[in-house]
């Protein structure tokens, strides 16, 4: 059985990675960010029974994901949760962060590193409501566009790693919209060189235009 990814970005430099047994992942998440690798597999199965590979963006099983995630019954009973206990809840989560600054401050830090793609959904989300641009970008579309380019940089090819950031092709401060079809990862060396250019210019530079 083997692994497959559907990719459009990471060229043939990721066909290594798509080709690799089940057997010849690494065992856990941390090999696998230490190797560059999308995927591990560890070889157990999950509280529900299923056994296969899991991405190092979302680290779940991904039966398991689509279950939970697209079960409307589930998701109707979440938001009846959240209308009724949700200004309470963040009063008192107020309260308490304005109780202990500094707990706070440490407890935001862990979160973001354990949950670094939504983290950067809700950053982007912010930059997006700035600039008054449509459409919307969740931490799941984060997850899918990593997995489509197999961890790699969409512009250099180089693995990842922990080291990336998430890179709107058109702009927001030009014009362009939050929505993933104007989505890519970018290594940070790149993100830095691209900056606000436009995609015109930005190929220009790189010599993928003559």
């Amino acid at each position: 059985m083997r692994l497959t990814i559907l990719t459009r970005t990471a060229r043939d430099c990721c066909m290594a990675d798509l080709d690799l047994e089940m057997s010849r992942l690494p065992v856990t998440r941390k090999e696998a960010l230490r190797l560059g690798v999308s995927h591990y597999f560890t070889g157990q199965p999950c509280k529900r029974g299923h056994i296969s590979p899991r991405s190092v963006v979302r680290r779940h099983c991904p039966f398991c994901v689509e279950l939970l995630y697209k079960s409307e019954e589930q998701l109707a009973r979440a938001r009846d949760r959240y209308r009724q206990g949700g200004d309470e809840a963040r009063e008192r989560a107020s309260r308490w962060s304005r109780a202990n600054p500094e707990r706070h401050k440490s407890a935001i830090k862990r979160w973001n590193s354990r949950n670094r793609e939504r983290s950067i959904e809700y950053v982007n989300k912010r930059r997006a409501l700035k600039a008054q641009c449509g459409g919307t970008v969740t931490a799941e579309d984060i997850g899918q566009i990593y997995e489509k380019q197999c961890g790699r940089c969409a512009n250099c090819l180089n693995r990842l790693g922990k080291r990336w950031e998430v890179d709107h092709r058109h702009p927001l401060s030009k014009g362009g919209r939050h929505d993933p079809s104007n989505i890519e990862i970018l290594c940070i060396t790149c993100n830095r060189r691209k900056g606000a250019k436009e995609p015109l210019k930005w190929a220009l530079e790189n010599g993928r235009l003559c």
